[in-house]
């Protein structure tokens, strides 16, 4: 039929119905002999105009409606795609439905509706739409009356069909299994059928992926081999067979089954080029697809290339393509292969292209339960991945936070999924490597275990297992305690001994299992070294290990970088167990090796003649796109080079200059890359100052710990648990210290200098002072921006997730999202003080506080900062000087300082008074001398009060009991009253502090611990207690007297209160400082416990007496600078006052020491002056006393049993397997410390002590 006859036909408005109807089934002879656009259009173009002139009421109206149905499905289907044609073919088969006259023309209409239902959602993705179409062929299925084996047959295949598509919309596996049923019911009814047999074979191959079941996957394989057999020439079925081998290959592992998919998938891509277009893009797909999996394999970047070639090509044909989402993952997932491969940023930005255009065409709804189909959770899982590789070089924390968004979409599912599982861990193991939080780890190793038997292939779950090895890792470099860390590293050599054991030779990632077992047990072998042990063997199975990886990993990949990162230091740490030259050949090879892993040839790391990296060296760096990687390679290239610096004997002194040059330079490298942790910049940072003091550059020392005093903002420690903080802090321990030091010899001012010290000391402390912040400077929108965002961070705490047994994903990625929004929260505080610090008017807005700002509060007292480093100084500050003065102390040295240190720690409660006299000596009395202050002072007046900031180990050391007591008495107390603060900006905080109106808020809370479980009984506790109850009572405050009470009850009664005192047993904890506290009923008042409640006021409440042991002790060394002791902790919290104790304290003297500050209170009135003079004259009093004991005259032996007398025995308890000092308002084991000093004495006044205003 020409064009001209077929359009006069359809013009011919006299023609009657039943010729219209004729003239369309003729077209049906045409279209399948030549189905064109053009016949299929005039077709439908023919029955429309029959429908036009068919009345209403015409018998042949219904067969018009499926005709209409039937060609508008073929013009959707073959030809045009759009979306109203299938449309408007529903809605024709609809009506169809509704007026066929009998049964057996309904069952045929509800079939061809369901089809065109079916067909739409192949491109809507609407469950609804399946939905019906089951409903359709199943009422079709109910309404055979007769026996009609070929319809019914017919109708199971459809059926089938639609059930295998519900559960890709839904994950429903009900549907999965009915739908293999309905398949196999038709294989009885028509056996061998072809299209049957096909989706069958095909749902087997998905039941035995999701279920990891060998069986489904082996039958589908039959199944299709025999389909290929039979119809050689179908490029479909050979298609699906490489595929359901590459399904079987990643089940069964057996190397035949990936090379025979690739073959496969080989000609019937080449047998599709004369196939229909759609089965020819699913071939290359596929056959790009079992490439993918081959070079993930075996490693073969030709393979990669391949594979992404074909995947592109795929994605970008303009035919359109109801399978494109698929299309489009699959180009995305070999894209993120090759950017984890060669690390192009490019590889990275198409893919996630990619997948947001998948997801858009995808967009299916949720299904049962709320769980997304399978094709939007590969997708949406996949996005999460690419942001997740996105944090891992940008550091962005809105990737991460993404990468969990993306993965709470679909962490609803019906069973446990290691692949998800797997995401989440690595999202928290990403997260604890930027910001160090010990607790996602926790989080991540727990869940690993719980879920670590669970089915899965042994390709998954060697990944699985390698993620909780590094998981031990990690929290066993962060362990405070040698065993924890040796417990954690056992387990990771124990888990990736497992995974390389279980994986093929020729399995590509063999080589980074390979390294990473490598480097545990080369981090084991470190531990060792800690206790001053050797474990040769395992350094030298990880250098095995390390080189093995190195032999089967691809030149310059990824994987290379890391095999070659361990080799080279596993060479540097057994260069450590040698020495002369077999030493230096060992440094040689780590440094060969790290150059290897950096991409350097031997030529790159040779200096300019201008000096410092070349040009080179820098673009090589940036080539390595993980920022971790990156600086794990050059950190050690720089301890490498740094070390060879030590061979001087045997190298010339040009070689060594030459070392100490290449190391500060990759040292200052790492220090500028923004991206890399912000903690791992600041080793590097402190690591370059060293290298510039051991080489005299004390100017470019300062500057290295100036850039790293810069980074402590970036930290990001409010949104850390205490113990992270700690464990960050402890690294630092020293650093501006030392930097101050170092300025002062540069001659900066004191006041820079000071400056410098204060900005590096008393972090955690600054954390929790935030809320006391001035926002008065600020214009309005900067505060309200700024205490706004401070709102936000202390709003998220802590969230402890909750378990769900029919879930076991909740839990973990609700913790997840809700832990991260402190991060975020975090970043946005910090974005506004970097805004606000930009702004020169506030450019100092949250710097330590200015001499001016200190001045001003001060008055008639002077503040002593003492500097102890390799070279100590005293920082003076009072009103009678407009300027910071500093003095040099020359005597005190940092060997004496840390001598005398040990030596008091470990005899107290006893003194030494030789180290009294030592103390006097150094440092207080030349200050003093310094001051012009005199031992006598007029009658009626008050001594000069100095309040002392110890750095260092001299926070030990009692600065207010120094002095030589041989019968003169040159002692602090006869000249100063002594008051201490942490630092100069609690100091400012307290003053500041508004107190209580003692006329309106009346509340003494006063609890007494007489008998705490398992401890020694204090029966002064409970009489100072009933005591100080009469005496407050006699100032008008009301009294609250608490015995023996609960944690709870405590820290319910502390907000609103004047005054708090405990009496009792408290503890010092010094592997876990942050667990230090006040022993009551049911537990430790911890630090943690009262800096977490948050009960600060916008009053201060005017003092917290701590009568007990150990409440200002630091026992961990290297928090010093943190001030992390019970004292600090009721500072942070608001109170203007607090008395505790440095050391074990007596029972009976804290109950005289304590009724003497309280009776001055009652006397003279409630005010700063007569607290700090009611507690230095009641001390006083005691050492008068003291001095004129026989005790003082004795020996030490004496003294030692006048101890054991006076006291409660000591006890060491153990906790949670750590040491815990218990300080019994007595008492601590002595151990033998160093002889350096004389007599041991008791000295009960000693330990007492006044933080504050």
């Amino acid at each position: 039929m020409n064009e001209a006859q077929s359009a006069g036909q359809l013009n011919m408005p006299q023609s009657s119905v039943n010729d219209l109807i004729e003239k369309v089934k003729e077209f049906n002879k045409e279209y399948k002999r030549c189905a064109t656009l053009e016949t299929c259009s005039l077709a439908v173009q023919l029955a429309e105009q029959a429908l036009e002139h068919a009345p209403l009421g015409h018998n042949k109206r219904w067969d018009i409606l499926a005709d209409i149905g039937w060609w508008r499905h073929r013009l959707f289907v073959n030809h045009s795609k759009e979306i109203s044609d299938i449309d408007r073919a529903i809605n024709a088969a609809q009506e169809a439905l509704d007026l066929a006259p009998d049964e057996n023309s309904r069952i045929w209409r509800r079939c061809q509706l369901a089809t065109y239902k079916y067909e739409r959602t192949l491109w809507t993705h609407s469950v609804d739409d399946v939905n019906d179409a089951i409903s359709l062929y199943e009422e079709a299925e109910r309404s055979l009356t007769t026996d009609n084996p070929v319809l019914l047959s017919a109708i199971l295949k459809e059926l089938a069909t639609c059930l295998d598509r519900r559960n890709d919309l839904t994950s429903s596996m009900a549907d999965l299994d009915r739908a293999i049923e309905t398949y196999e019911r038709d294989q009885h009814l028509s056996p061998g059928n072809e299209k049957s047999l096909h989706g069958l074979a095909l749902c087997l191959r998905k039941r035995g992926t999701v279920l990891l079941s060998l069986a489904d996957v082996g039958r589908a394989v039959q199944m299709l081999d025999n389909l290929v057999s039979s119809y050689p020439e179908n490029a479909l079925y050979l298609t699906e067979l490489g595929m359901t081998l590459k399904e079987r290959y990643m089940l069964g592992a057996d190397p035949n089954d990936l090379e025979a998919a690739v073959d496969r998938g080989r000609e019937a891509a080449q047998m599709s080029e004369s196939s229909d277009t759609s089965v020819q893009l699913h071939a290359l797909h596929c056959l790009s697809n079992s490439l993918g999996l081959r070079f993930d394999q075996w490693g073969d970047p030709e393979d990669l290339n391949s594979a992404c070639e074909l995947a592109g090509a795929i994605v970008d044909t303009t035919i359109p393509d109801p399978d494109l989402p698929m299309r489009l993952h699959n180009y995305a997932m070999r894209l993120l292969n090759r950017f984890d491969t060669w690390e192009d940023p490019e590889d990275l930005r198409t893919a996630e292209k990619c997948l947001n255009d998948a997801l858009k065409l995808e967009s299916s709804p949720a299904g049962n339960g709320g769980t997304v189909g399978a094709a939007a959770y590969n997708i949406l899982v996949s996005l999460s991945i690419v942001n997740s590789r996105r944090f891992d070089t940008t550091r962005d924390l809105q990737d991460l936070d993404l990468s969990l968004q993306y993965l709470f979409k679909v962490h609803n599912r019906p069973e446990y999924d290691i692949w998800l599982g797997g995401r989440l861990v690595r999202d928290l193991l990403t997260r604890h490597l930027q910001y160090g939080s010990v607790e996602d780890l926790d989080f991540a190793i727990n869940h690993l275990r719980d879920n670590f038997d669970l089915p899965a292939t042994d390709v998954m779950r060697l990944g699985y297992w390698s993620l909780l090895s590094d998981c031990y890792s990690q929290r066993g470099g962060r362990a405070r305690t040698w065993g924890q860390s040796m417990e954690d590293a056992n387990s990771a050599v124990e888990t990736m001994e497992m995974v390389v054991k279980k994986t093929p030779r020729d399995f590509r990632r063999r080589a980074g299992f390979l390294a990473k077992l490598a480097e545990k047990l080369r981090f084991r072998s470190g531990l060792y070294g800690e206790q001053g042990l050797r474990n040769v063997k395992d350094l030298e199975d990880a250098t095995e290990y390390a080189l093995e990886a190195c032999s089967c990993s691809h030149e310059n990949s990824g994987t290379s970088r890391v095999a070659h990162l361990a080799l080279g230091k596993c060479y540097l740490e057994r260069s450590f167990l040698t020495s002369g030259v077999p030493a230096l050949e060992l440094v040689n090879k780590a440094i060969a090796a790290l150059k290897k892993a950096g991409g350097l040839d031997v030529d790159t790391a040779r200096a300019s003649e201008n000096g410092g990296p070349t040009q080179n060296i820098m673009s090589h760096a940036q080539t390595i796109t993980h920022p971790v990687l990156r600086e794990g390679i050059y950190m050690s290239l720089a301890r490498a080079y740094y070390g060879r610096t030590g061979f001087s004997a045997i190298r010339s002194l040009a070689q060594v200059n030459e070392d100490f040059r290449e190391a500060g330079e990759m040292f200052r490298l790492c220090l500028s890359w923004p991206e890399v942790p912000v903690m791992q910049r600041m080793m590097a940072g402190m690591w370059l100052a060293g290298i510039h003091v051991e080489t005299d550059q004390l100017n470019e020392a300062v500057q290295a710990e100036q850039q790293v005093l810069a980074l402590l903002p970036l930290l990001s420690l409010r949104s850390l648990s205490r113990y992270d903080q700690i464990s960050l802090l402890q690294n630092l321990v020293g650093l501006s210290r030392a930097t101050t030091r170092h300025a002062l010899e540069l001659n900066s001012s004191p006041e820079e200098a000071l400056k410098l010290l204060e900005q590096g000391r008393g972090l955690m402390a600054r954390v929790s002072l935030e809320s006391l912040t001035d926002v008065s400077r600020l214009d309005a929108a900067q505060a309200e921006a700024f205490t706004s965002a401070r709102d936000s961070v202390r709003r998220y705490e802590k969230f402890m997730p909750s378990h769900s047994d029919g879930d076991p994903f909740s839990p973990m990625i609700t913790w997840l999202l809700e832990s991260h929004k402190r991060y975020l929260a975090d970043q946005e505080l910090q974005r506004i003080i970097t805004t606000i610090q930009s702004d020169p008017r506030t450019q100092d807005f949250l710097d330590p506080p200015t001499l001016e700002e200190v001045r001003g509060v001060l008055g008639d007292d002077t503040v002593v900062v003492i500097n102890a480093a390799d070279g100590c100084d005293a920082f003076i500050i009072d009103n009678r000087s407009s300027n910071v003065k500093v003095m040099t102390l020359p005597l005190l040295t940092w060997d004496d300082l840390e001598a005398w240190t040990a030596r008091s720690k470990a005899a107290r409660p006893l003194v030494d008074v030789s180290m009294l006299s030592w103390l006097w000596n150094v440092v207080v009395h030349p200050i003093l001398d310094y001051l012009g202050f005199e031992r006598d002072v007029a009658p009626g007046l008050l001594p000069p009060r100095i309040i002392w900031i110890a750095t260092g180990p001299l926070c030990h050391l009692p600065l207010h009991a120094a002095g030589v007591y041989d019968g003169v008495s040159r002692t602090t107390m006869d000249y100063i009253i002594s008051s201490y603060t942490p630092s100069l900006r609690a100091l400012v905080a307290s003053k500041k502090a508004k107190s209580v109106d003692l006329g309106g808020v009346k509340k003494a809370l006063l609890v007494s611990m007489g008998h705490s479980p398992g401890l020694r009984p204090l029966p002064f506790a409970k009489k100072e207690v009933q005591k100080l109850s009469s005496v407050c009572s006699s100032m008008g405050l009301e009294t609250v007297c608490l015995d023996e009470s609960k944690r709870a009850t405590v820290l319910a009664q502390i907000p609103g209160c004047a005054i708090f005192h405990f009496a009792g047993h408290a503890i010092s904890d010094p592997i876990q400082p942050e667990d230090s506290g006040l022993v009551l009923y049911d537990g430790h008042l911890t630090i943690s416990d009262l800096l977490d409640q948050g009960i600060r006021t916008n009053t201060a409440p005017f003092l917290g007496f701590l009568s007990a042991c150990l409440t200002g002790a630091i026992d961990a060394d290297d928090l010093t600078d943190e001030g992390v002791h019970l004292i600090s902790a009721f500072q942070q919290i608001g109170f203007r006052h607090v008395v505790g104790t440095l050391w074990q304290v007596d029972d009976e003297v804290c109950e005289i020491i304590a009724a003497a500050v309280y009776r001055e209170l009652a006397e003279h009135g409630i005010s700063d002056e007569v607290l700090y003079r009611g507690l230095h004259n009641a001390i006083l009093a005691l050492r008068n006393d003291w001095m004129k004991d026989q005790i003082f005259k004795g020996n030490e032996s004496q003294a030692e049993k006048e101890l054991e007398i006076a006291s409660r025995s000591v006890q060491i308890s153990e906790a949670r397997s750590r040491l815990v000092i218990a300080g019994h308002r007595h008492g601590k084991a002595r151990s033998a410390g160093p002889k350096i000093g004389g007599r041991l004495v008791k000295a009960d006044w000693i330990p007492f002590m006044h933080y504050g205003a």
